[in-house]
């Protein structure tokens, strides 16, 4: 037992929780400007590297930590002894919401 009185899976589930929560929100940050450059600011085919590679990618790594993160907020209820804020649990579904949103504007627009 910790301190706080949380088993050590309890704590080894919330950090990763939080690890992914903090890739999810670090992904979005970087794919949702790169999708609007690049939709803004549209460039031919060619070799190297693009703006839509970018948000693509960082999309897509968004899209599973996202997953990940809204995956882990009922084990996290569980296994915690003491339940973790509010605010946080509302931010971590948000944040893994924004992806398949982004995904489906993308599509339609």
């Amino acid at each position: 037992m910790t301190p706080t009185g949380e088993s050590r899976p309890s704590v080894a589930i919330t950090v990763a929780w939080m690890l992914s929560l903090l890739v999810t929100l670090a992904a979005e940050v970087i794919a949702i400007p790169a999708v609007i450059i690049s939709r803004a600011n549209p460039q031919p085919p060619g070799e190297g590297i693009s703006t839509v590679h970018v948000a693509d990618l960082f999309l897509f790594l968004s899209l599973v930590t996202g997953l990940v993160t809204a995956g882990l907020v009922p084990l996290v209820y569980r296994v915690r002894v003491v339940p973790p804020p509010q605010s946080i649990v509302v931010t971590a579904l948000v944040a893994g919401a924004i992806p398949p949103i982004t995904m489906v504007l993308r599509w339609l627009l």
